[in-house]
């Protein structure tokens, strides 16, 4: 539904999405709209249960963590306000996003595997905030598809016309909604 996302409340809230049949390989792309609620710490935007983080935000970073330890975007995700935001990877390589800016590492260990867990790590770290659109690709997703996601969302606007008109061969009057395409 247009206008409805999911809240966490950073104490308890999490999803539990089973063991996914996309959730193989080592070729993967996860992308959502966040906006949290916490400056320090870590908490966990999506992971998997064998203990993986699949990305996660730690003091404002995007992060994604591997058997070595965490690898961190430099990318901040600021506190209070929507981003969009996404990790791809291929092979040893990992490609993170927000709002369309990349960071890219180079030879880390990607493996993913167990259940996989919206706002949490299973048990702790749990997300306070807002997330929408979240998404997996069982692909690696191009630099351009992922600036598309980022463009594809929707400009809603809310107007209180006073005097019928007409756009498009349709007439608008009172309080009107009117959805665009967010595209260049």
């Amino acid at each position: 539904n247009a206008g409805t996302y999911g809240v966490f409340d950073g104490v308890d809230d999490d999803i539990n999405l089973g063991f996914p049949a996309t959730w193989t390989g080592k070729n993967h792309t996860m992308t959502a709209w966040v906006k949290h609620y916490h400056s320090t710490g870590s908490h966990h935007i999506m992971d998997s249960s064998i203990g993986r983080a699949v990305f996660a935000g730690y003091d404002g970073n995007l992060q994604y963590y591997d058997s070595s330890g965490w690898k961190d975007s430099g990318l901040a995700v600021s506190e209070g306000v929507w981003h969009s935001v996404a990790v791809s990877t291929i092979d040893t390589n990992i490609t993170f996003y927000v709002d369309g800016v990349s960071s890219s590492l180079i030879g880390t260990s990607v493996k993913l595997g167990g259940n996989m867990y919206i706002g949490s790590n299973a048990a702790n770290y749990f997300f306070n905030g807002s997330m929408d659109e979240l998404k997996v690709y069982n692909r690696t997703l191009t630099a351009s598809e992922i600036l598309e996601i980022n463009f594809q969302q929707q400009l809603t606007l809310f107007l209180k016309i006073a005097s019928p008109i007409t756009l498009k061969d349709k007439n608008f009057s009172g309080l009107t909604t009117i959805s665009l395409p967010f595209k260049d």
